[in-house]
């Protein structure tokens, strides 16, 4: 028995977008004959050999329907398996110290019985989270330090607690409140746009994200 590709098109008669199955048959016309018989709606467009050096091409077109459901349940397990350790690890770093816990406790009391806050409502001792990156996603956070004027304020960017999540090339974080990684500071406009507000991060990639107490961000480490 050798292993065949058989090419077909996912939508009848658009062959520009095509994927492929293995089948196991003794020759290239079996092998149609088996992918006809168990697909007779399917227009094929080629029969290959399905061979080492082109399984990179094919990718999990080169197994077998049999195969493909194998590798699609163990898939299916892993996920479940990553989705039992994300939950874990979420509440794991949603646990905060007592210094950090007293901390979020006199911002929230400050917040709710001072009035101060900028033309946009952004309050002093609130944090932000910005997404950005090509070949992976980094999660930076940020927390007001300081308001000036109805359109301005000031941060500095936090320190965080990142957990990898299992076998996965992601992970989950969050922001240490008044835990600064540095010294510097960064001093930017807050606006409204379409009734949402915007602010530009601090690095002029993206723009700055309200983060909320409870929240996690997720990132990618792979390149």
């Amino acid at each position: 028995m050798n292993r065949y590709v058989i090419e077909y098109p996912l939508t009848p008669g658009q062959n520009y977008v095509r994927t492929a199955v293995a089948v196991l048959a003794e020759g290239p016309a079996e092998a149609q004959y088996i992918f006809q018989t168990l697909h007779p709606d399917r227009e094929i467009l080629r029969v290959v050999d399905a061979t080492e050096q082109n399984r990179a091409l094919y990718g999990t077109g080169w197994y077998t329907d049999e195969e493909q459901a194998r590798e699609n349940a163990k898939l299916d397990e892993q996920y479940r398996q990553d989705a039992e350790i994300r939950d874990k690890i979420r509440g794991e770093i949603s646990t905060y110290e007592p210094d950090e816990f007293a901390a979020r406790v006199a911002y929230e009391q400050r917040r709710a019985a001072e009035d101060t806050q900028n033309a946009e409502g952004v309050h002093l001792g609130d944090m932000f989270s910005c997404e950005w990156g090509y070949e992976q996603t980094n999660v930076d956070y940020y927390q007001v330090t300081a308001l000036k004027g109805q359109h301005t304020i000031v941060v500095r960017e936090l320190r965080t607690i990142c957990r990898p999540v299992g076998q996965t090339l992601t992970g989950l974080s969050r922001p240490i409140r008044d835990s600064f990684r540095d010294d510097k500071s960064y001093t930017l406009r807050t606006k409204c746009l379409d009734g949402e507000l915007w602010i530009n991060s601090p690095g002029g990639y993206g723009h700055l994200h309200p983060w909320k107490e409870g929240d996690v961000g997720e990132y990618t480490a792979y390149a």
